[in-house]
């Protein structure tokens, strides 16, 4: 049995299905991108001695950073109610499992 899901919970269900077929890369070039412009903003701050270059750097990682933590803020009750909603209908599906200590008393 296939538990019921809102639309939005079918959509991060269908992107998760279709990041995986894809190699999963997507999401790690994006973040790798950043992370190097960052580095290189910083970088040339201190080759040219100017806190201007590593300032922007740090702006921008901010700025990342407080769009991770708003995403992650407003979707991560969806992925947890995907998951309790998976959780039990694979508990409502299975078979009862004797415990090995019960075989042994007996």
């Amino acid at each position: 049995m296939r538990p019921s899901f809102s639309p939005l919970e079918e959509f991060f269900i269908a992107s998760y299905r279709l990041q995986h077929q894809r190699g999963g890369r997507n999401t790690d070039v994006r973040g790798l991108c950043y992370l190097v412009s960052v580095a290189a903003l910083a970088a040339l701050g201190l080759y040219k001695d100017d806190v201007t270059w590593i300032l922007i750097g740090l702006a921008i990682a901010g700025i990342r950073l407080g769009q991770n933590m708003i995403a992650s803020a407003k979707y991560n009750p969806v992925i947890a109610s995907i998951i309790s909603k998976y959780d039990s209908a694979v508990i409502s599906e299975a078979k009862p499992v004797q415990s090995p200590l019960d075989t042994i008393q007996s």
